[in-house]
């Protein structure tokens, strides 16, 4: 029963959110959820896209384990930019704390 031998094409619409699509949001003209859902459920299909879309994996990157992020001039600003602006921070803090006690 849930089956057709008619040749058309089926078309998913994906959301980010199921509040989305709730009846408060979509009943508010505030939003204007009901426009997008509705121009988005119009355009769906009737825009003809090239079939011959390139596919672009997604590859996961381990930073630990892949050479090309963790180099040793990666590390060196890494430690730099981690450990100088604290550094700095603190010995303003003591200069500033030093110079108040003796005005």
């Amino acid at each position: 029963g849930n089956f057709s031998s008619v040749n058309q094409a089926s078309y998913v619409l994906a959301l980010a959110s199921t509040d989305f699509l709730k009846n408060d949001v979509l009943d508010s003209t505030a939003y204007g959820n009901t426009d997008v859902i509705l121009s988005a459920l119009r355009n769906t299909g009737s825009v003809a896209l090239p079939a011959d879309i390139n596919l672009k994996a997604f590859y996961i990157y381990d930073v630990e384990n892949n050479k090309a992020y963790a180099t040793v001039n990666t590390s060196a600003w890494f430690n730099c930019l981690t450990l100088i602006p604290p550094v700095a921070i603190f010995a303003s803090g003591i200069v500033i704390t030093i110079r108040r006690k003796y005005k």
